[in-house]
């Protein structure tokens, strides 16, 4: 159970980043931002189409209150919070080993885009790409995967020259951006 209360924070957390940071033309849905086997594994698929239009009416409710309190807060941050879509937007994304990564761009024909799916730095099979599954710095073992939970120099993003955080899914690495998120956000640019 607390993995699903954990799981389905992640999920509110993309949407409302997803919703903050972009402005996709497809409305947004429990199903779109999880995985298929996420949402398998969570029941929902058993759900009617009258039950699914009402999780996901309560789905953007929800998130749109969340947006609305985040934007009355004043502080912006904690020291050693995670890192927000918003803070790195047009950021660089670089290797420990200095290879450039690919940029943070929502521009699906930007060679240098990590939204462009055919490129090398947004595409499943590019050379550079963190969303290539095998490659050296993506996939849950690559050496420079932001993935990697164990990697000891996961990428880092820099805006104008200097490092704002990591991207990596190590909970001990601060300050941070969590590479699921800004997966879940690529893919709701496609």
């Amino acid at each position: 159970m607390a993995s699903l209360k954990i799981a389905t924070w992640a999920v509110v957390m993309t949407v409302i980043c997803t919703r903050l940071f972009a402005q996709s033309p497809q409305p947004l849905t429990v199903d779109r931002v999880m995985t298929p086997a996420e949402f398998r594994a969570s029941g929902l698929h058993k759900l009617t189409p009258a039950e699914m239009r009402a999780l996901n009416a309560w789905f953007n409710k929800a998130i749109d209150k969340a947006i609305a309190i985040g934007k009355e807060s004043k502080s912006m941050k904690a020291p050693n919070a995670e890192i927000t879509l918003k803070d790195i937007f047009n950021g660089a994304i670089i290797a420990a080993d200095g290879q450039f990564l690919g940029m943070i761009s929502d521009n699906q024909f930007d060679a240098k885009s990590i939204s462009n799916q055919v490129g090398q730095y947004g595409g499943a099979v590019g050379r550079f790409s963190i969303f290539n599954e095998v490659g050296k710095y993506g996939g849950k073992i690559g050496q420079y995967s932001p993935f990697n939970a164990i990697s000891f120099k996961p990428p880092q993003i820099y805006i104008d020259g200097k490092a704002v955080c990591y991207l990596t899914v190590d909970e001990f690495k601060s300050p941070r951006l969590d590479p699921r998120l800004l997966k879940a956000w690529v893919e709701s640019q496609r």
